[in-house]
């Protein structure tokens, strides 16, 4: 079958869908490419219906049974969604790959033996679930999809530390609580801040605007983190977010920012004991940032653990039909 003849179906939501960098390479390259981010799509039936009959590779790094009821329990949004499992169902692709959107958990342990629908699994490198997943379909090992090349720690200046930070439980807050009251409680973290990059979720342009407002810096969500990295000194991530992982695989020294979506306790028993992760609460994290940017506290960082996305042997897989 010629390429010209397939479409290529990429399905997520929001901050949960991480195959942007892949979509965009394959449209540069003349592939016919369908980008399903169902956080920014009006009429995800018009836009299913308009692919039926198509032979169709489906590529999915969403949540496999977050169908309209799931999404709803725990997010409550009125956004209309059709899970992967749900869409295959519907499409009836030709080839189905999963990829995560999550580099610490690539899929819920319940998930993984719905994989035998898939063809195959691409997976960042190999961890536990690497080797549960390989259980159910095919595995290989690919890097990670938001990092094209290498990074390199720059050399630290004691009078500049930089500081991004990328705060997560977004749909958490927003439910919870009003833009002003996000503001206020985050207000002391953000002054120290000198870039913030939220995910992309409905509604986040309120919070955007909340950090513009007060003069700060935002970092477009569709950029990944290892596209600014080399620009700073110290990440910030929320809890257990993936974020973490992320900074900490790249070799940079990250705080890990204990919000109130899940006890203390708990946090500390997902987040991985390492020295370059740091772990604090709101309150201590605000001293432990000045107690760095004061010269009275080091910040170490590690060594590049996750390779850079190997694009050529992912075309490869996807393209055998």
């Amino acid at each position: 079958m010629n390429s010209k003849d397939v479409t290529f179906v990429f399905t997520g939501f929001g901050v949960e869908y991480s195959l942007g960098p892949l979509a965009r390479y394959m449209k540069e390259h003349g592939f016919k490419v369908v980008e399903l981010d169902m956080s920014k799509i009006e009429n995800i039936n018009e836009s299913l219906s308009s692919l039926k009959g198509e032979s169709i590779v489906y590529i999915t790094s969403w949540h496999l049974f977050f169908d309209a009821k799931n999404f709803d329990f725990y997010y409550s949004t009125d956004k209309k969604v059709f899970s992967p499992l749900e869409i295959m169902d519907y499409l009836k692709p030709i080839k189905s790959y999963y990829y995560p959107h999550d580099i610490a958990t690539f899929l819920h342990q319940e998930e993984w033996e719905w994989l035998d629908l898939f063809d195959a699994a691409l997976l960042p490198y190999k961890n536990n679930d690497y080797y549960f997943i390989k259980k159910y379909t095919k595995v290989y090992e690919v890097g990670w999809i938001k990092k094209w090349r290498a990074t390199k720690r720059r050399e630290t200046k004691k009078d500049k530390i930089k500081i991004l930070y990328l705060p997560s439980n977004i749909a958490y807050h927003m439910k919870k609580y009003t833009i002003e009251q996000y503001g206020e409680m985050y207000k002391e973290l953000l002054a120290r801040c000198d870039a913030v990059k939220f995910p992309s979720w409905p509604g986040i342009e309120q919070l955007e605007y909340l950090v513009k407002e007060k003069g700060g810096t935002i970092i477009e969500n569709e950029k990944t983190l290892f596209d600014v990295i080399e620009d700073y000194d110290l990440v910030i991530a929320t809890g257990a977010s993936g974020v973490v992982e992320e900074a900490y695989n790249a070799g940079w020294p990250v705080l890990s920012v204990l919000d109130d979506a899940l006890s203390e306790d708990v946090y500390r028993k997902m987040i991985p004991v390492r020295k370059e992760i740091y772990v604090y609460t709101l309150k201590e994290a605000v001293k432990f940032i000045d107690e760095i940017k004061g010269n009275k506290r080091k910040i170490d960082g590690g060594v590049q653990r996750v390779n850079e996305f190997d694009i050529n042997k992912v075309m490869q897989i996807i393209l055998k039909y």
